[in-house]
Formats: C-alpha cells, structure tokens, sequence
C-alpha cells in the first residue's frame, strides 16, 4: 500500500481558530500534556475537562494537584492536591466513562512517592470526586521507574471501560490489564530477558482483529542501549500476542528513537479494523513524525512531518508527537482526526484520512522562554458549545515567559474562521508599479523566485487581552528567513513605495516585531502572543508586513515584501 507522507506546513487553508475561552495556571503549576475530555460530571450537558499537574508544589515541592473543570466556561469544579515532597499526583489522568453506573464520567490519577518508589493508580468518580478504588501498582514497587495508564474498550464483557498500566525498570517490565469495573487485574505480562524490557508506555487502540472487544499495545526498549524494541500489540480478550510493529527506515529504531506515545487512530483504510497512529518525536533531527499503521497489513498509512518549524536556529525542530491524541471524526467522512502537540507550543488537528491540516494552533511565541523551547503542547475536543454543531477545540500550552511552570488551556472554536484587517500593497498590478516589472497574482505581492507573489493574512482574535492574532504567510520562497514588522501608518498613500523586489507599505518608525523561517511549502506564520513585542492597546490600529529573504529574486536585490494588513485592535 501507498504510503502518504503529510508536510503539515502545506495545508495553508487551516488557520488559526477564534478563541472561546482560556483558562491560566498559577506559577506553580504545568498542565501542558497531562489533559483528558472527560464527559459530562456537573449534568450541564456539556464535556468536562480532567489536567494534571504533577510538578505543582501546592501541597509541597512537586507534590502535584489534578483539576477538573467545566468545559462550558473553564471554571473549577475540583481539585486533588498532593500532601507529599515529590509525591507527583497527576502524572497521568485518564478519562474512563461510567465506570459505576451514576451516568457520569468518572476517571483515573496516578501518583508515585520518588523518595520510596511508590506508585499507585486511584479511580474517583467524577459526580463527586470519590474514590471508587485504589491499586498500588506492580510489585516489588521499589523497581520500577516508569508507569504509564491508559483506557482500553471494554475485555472483559461487562459494557464498561478497562484500563492497563505500564511499568518498567532497567531489569524488568510488566504491562496489566484491569477491570474498569473493580480494578482486578484480567491480564499480566511480564518482560525479564536480557535484552528486552517491556512497558514503558501502554494504551488501547481500539479493536485491531475484529472480535469486538478493546485491544492493548506497549512499547519496548532494548537494552544495555535503550533502543526501541518496537510496538507490541496484544488481544484484549485472552492477552495474546497479536503483531509487533518494528518501524522501519530510520523510525522508531536506534539510539534517537523515542517511541513515545501510540493511540488508536480508528479505521483509517476502511477495512473495519481500527488502526494505530504511533510517534517518534526524536525522528528527522529532532523534529519529529507521526505514522498511521494499518493493523490488518502492518503498512504504513499516512505519515506526518512538521517540516515547518519557523525556527531560526540553534533549534532542530518540534519534536511533532510529543503528545498524540484521537479527535473522533469532525468532519463527518467516518474517520478520525488526530491531534499532534509539539514541545514549541505549536499543535495540529489533522485528517487521518487525507492528511489535510484541520486547523493549527500556536499559543505563545517560540522565543518567549529560555532557548525558545517553552514546553509542550496538546490538543482534545469537547462537544459543541456554539450551537454550530461542531465540536470545540481545547489546546494546551506553558506560558514560561510569565511564571516557571505556568501553563493555560484555551477553547477554541471550530468551523469557519475570521479574517481581520484591510489588506493593502498589492503587487498585482492594481497599485503601485512593481520595482522590475515583477507583477504577482491576483491579492499577492510583487513576484518573488517562486514566480508568484507571497500573501499575508491575519487570523486569530483582534482583542488585546486575548493577545491571540496570528498572521498567515503563503507562496515564500522555501526555507528563508522572514521578519515581520509593524507601524502606525502607511506610505505612498496605502499603495507602498518601490524597495528590494517589492513594495514597502510600512512607515517610519517600523517596529520589528519577530524572525522565522519559511518552511518547505512555502508558508508562514506570526503569533499569538505578539503583543509585548508590538506594546498596542485598544483602539490602535497598526500595519503589519513581512520582509522575507529571497536571493534569487526577479530584481536582484535579495529580498522582498509581502502585502499589509491594517489591524485595529479591541479591548
């Protein structure tokens, strides 16, 4: 089978989504990856939301806190915190369903003591928070290092949601599958050889062999090296081996792979199997893939790259799969959309059938915190809040710059997106005269090397307090850098004024607001988060433009412009 390999800078139609609400963390705590849609708990009709913060120091250094909150408007509904120094409750949180009958979702923590190696997985319903069990983990405790907990569809038979947790050490690994239900364990692996330990990171994917009953996959890593072994997958109903995915052509193999996270990805080739979307964040230098794999053929389906990092250097890239979610189907075609969150703050929803990009989040500039790496990012859906029909997104991000440790989740809208601002210098051939003649097409700039104009767009919300405007770059030459500018007013009439390859609409004083890098498809983008760079406030309208390098420019002069937008901003 064909193998399709997305460039996720290529989908230049998914803008940024118009904010619906967000919710910021003290400075104490980091719910970044650690998010779970957890259905209806307060009986307001609307999903929930479960995040863990397990380095939160609340109830004492790294003791962690888990919080759930309303999905209609982010308030608090609750909160576990840990009492203990490095206790780390909320390492993981798991959304189960109804696991006790009540008609509200109820959900999993877990927590490990690090001074004493204890771990243990609690299950708490979600209509008040109490605990329903308790396991204490694999044993002896002391041994392991990682543990890992995820939701598998219903093994055992009883219509309820189950679970499996995996734990490994440097000398041993076990991976369990429990009843939702109880907690009794149904399955036990254990992995003790030489050469292979087992465990690290377990999680259903769906049912992959038709039986009708929820399957599990593990990852594996060899040792002395720690190179990956692989994904195994095993039957849910009896525990059976049913394939091991190996990777292949430099994925998920040798000393940079890092087979971190793997869901199921739903029925990507219409076989009526479910399938498996599995992350190597440490493929490509760093920069990161996803791979869908058919779990009837074991082929690769559709492949993943962020070959679109807007990072000028010293940085690889954006470790694309740092957190890998399943969106459900949100465009109606019966299959599911994949969320993929990076380590730059930057998050994708895309198509696992066409591999079109659905929409692209970016919650904070790059560069904001030390070296521009600012922690990761992940994106879920909850139920529709609009009255559109369509589901919402929820992104998560840190926020470095304001507080170690801060973080935020926001709730976006889907569906169609909201242009701003007056677009002006257009090298078309409607305004001013092009510097040689180098007309671009319809609504572009002058043309550049790639024979057409780039355009500029913005997106986002124009709100100063949101500080969510993103500006969209298209048809760049490949891999250069950009720069992009903002001033108070216009030149040569809104037209602009010949300079480089094209026109200048910006004028004095010009304010460089910040550089990327235009990726392989030619597209780039600014925001959110420019407001400290840009010190607007309501009522100021400002221009903003980009200059772009471009060596082998029609006129030679080694750069060019993209059009303005005029954008007036809002309280």
């Amino acid at each position: 089978m064909r193998t399709t390999t997305v460039l996720l800078c290529l989908a230049a139609s998914a803008h940024a989504q118009e904010l619906l609400y967000r919710v910021d963390s003290p400075g104490t705590e980091a719910f970044t990856r650690v998010i779970d849609n957890l259905g209806d708990v307060d009986g307001d009709g609307i999903d929930d939301l479960i995040l863990g913060s397990r380095a939160d120091s609340t109830g004492g250094l790294q003791a962690g806190r888990v919080q759930v909150h309303s999905g209609a408007n982010g308030a608090l509904i609750r909160a576990h915190v840990g009492t203990s120094v490095l206790e780390n409750v909320g390492s993981q949180v798991v959304a189960m369903g109804d696991l006790n009958g009540d008609a509200r979702g109820d959900y999993l923590i877990c927590r490990f003591v690090a001074a004493i190696g204890s771990r243990s997985v609690e299950a708490r319903s979600g209509a008040d928070g109490s605990i329903l069990y308790t396991h204490p983990g694999p044993s002896p405790l002391v041994s392991y290092n990682w543990l890992s907990v995820g939701a598998l569809d219903d093994v055992d038979g009883d219509q309820i949601r189950d679970w499996v947790l995996g734990s490994s050490s440097p000398t041993h690994g076990i991976v369990i599958v429990f009843s939702g239900a109880s907690g009794t364990p149904l399955h036990t692996l254990i992995g003790q050889s030489p050469d292979r330990v087992i465990g690290p990171f377990a999680i259903g994917v769906g049912d992959v062999d038709g039986d009708g009953f929820g399957d599990f996959a593990y990852t594996a890593i060899q040792l002395p090296s720690w190179y990956s072994r692989g994904v195994h997958v095993h039957s849910g109903a009896s525990g059976a081996p049913l394939f091991v995915l190996q990777g292949g052509n430099g994925f998920g193999m040798g000393p940079d792979a890092d087979l971190r996270l793997i869901v199921g990805a739903g029925d990507v080739d219409g076989d009526g199997l479910d399938d498996l979307a599995i992350t190597d964040r440490y493929a490509n230098n760093f920069a990161g893939e996803v791979r869908v794999y058919s779990s009837a053929t074991h082929a690769v389906l559709r492949s993943f790259q962020p070959y679109c990092t807007g990072v000028v250097a010293p940085h690889s890239g954006e470790m694309l799969g740092e957190c890998l979610t399943n969106l459900g189907d949100l465009d109606g075609d019966g299959r599911e959309e994949l969320g993929l969150g990076t380590s730059f703050s930057s998050a994708y929803a895309a198509s696992s059938a066409t591999g079109a990009l659905v929409a692209k989040f970016r919650e904070r500039r790059r560069h904001d915190s030390v070296n521009g790496i600012g922690g990761s990012s992940a994106v879920i859906t909850i139920n529709d809040l609009d009255g559109d029909g369509q589901r919402e997104f929820v992104v998560t991000a840190p926020l470095m710059a304001q507080a170690p440790g801060a973080s935020r989740f926001s709730v976006y809208r889907s569906g169609a997106q909201i242009e701003h601002g007056v677009i002006s210098g257009f090298g078309d051939g409607s305004g001013a005269a092009c510097p040689c003649g180098n007309f671009g097409q319809a609504g572009a700039g002058c043309a550049n090397s790639t024979g057409m104009g780039a355009t500029l767009h913005a997106f986002g919300s124009t709100s100063v307090a949101a500080d969510t405007l993103y500006l969209e770059g298209d048809h760049l030459p490949l891999n250069k850098v950009t720069l992009l500018v903002s001033s108070l007013g216009t030149g040569g009439g809104g037209l602009g004024v010949p300079f480089n390859d094209g026109l200048l609409v910006c004028a004095p004083p010009i304010k460089r607001l910040t550089p990327t890098r235009s990726c392989d498809g030619g597209l780039s983008w600014w925001g959110s988060g420019l407001r400290s760079a840009g010190g607007w406030q309501p009522g100021d309208t400002r221009t903003f433009q980009v200059w772009y390098r471009d060596n082998q420019g029609p006129c030679g002069r080694g750069a060019n412009w993209t059009p303005a937008v005029s954008v007036s901003f809002t309280p």
